[in-house]
């Protein structure tokens, strides 16, 4: 995104007034015509930025909302970091409270990890499903669900399991 934000070459004080002298244009093409078309392109890719930026942390964020994530963390309930967390019941309430808890403690983390340590999350795109017919009728979508379900259950088998391991699938 930052690479097609306007910048300028030489954007230094006296290179903008030696070339201003010289004509209304800029070597990098800025003038007052196009100066607030540049800065709405400019908030728009910062918004854009954001967005990305926040629909990733809740993607990542998500996996706290989990039942299995949420009781291997009950057994760390008796910190109060831990129980503050689990208290969390919707994504943005875990965004708040992560990010400030974080900032405040940077012990935090560590205690999620230890009760998290044997957590395996693969990516799984539903793309890479490939049902034996992609024409569908009414009756064939119980047979649909079953070949997916069989393609998700498949992907947890491919993630190594040890006997304290929990395996999840992410689907994107």
């Amino acid at each position: 995104l930052a690479a097609g934000i306007f910048s300028c070459p030489s954007p230094s004080v006296s290179s903008l007034q030696q070339q201003l002298r010289a004509g209304p244009v800029h070597e990098c093409q800025l003038t007052f015509a196009n100066a607030l078309q540049l800065l709405a392109e400019a908030a728009a890719a910062a918004a854009k930025g954001r967005a990305l930026f926040d629909s990733t942390l809740e993607q990542k964020l998500a996996v706290f909302l989990s039942p299995a994530i949420k009781e291997r963390l009950a057994q760390g309930r008796h910190e109060p970091a831990i129980a503050l967390l689990l208290e969390c019941e919707d994504l943005p309430a875990v965004r708040a409270y992560l990010l400030k808890a974080c900032l405040e403690d940077n012990t935090l983390v560590e205690a999620i990890n230890r009760y998290l340590k044997l957590v395996v999350i693969k990516l799984v795109k539903v793309t890479d499903f490939q049902p034996s017919t992609r024409t569908v009728e009414k009756s064939q979508i119980a047979d649909l669900a079953i070949e997916f379900q069989q393609f998700l259950e498949d992907q947890l088998a491919s993630l190594e399991q040890g006997e304290d391991t929990l395996p999840m699938l992410q689907v994107e």
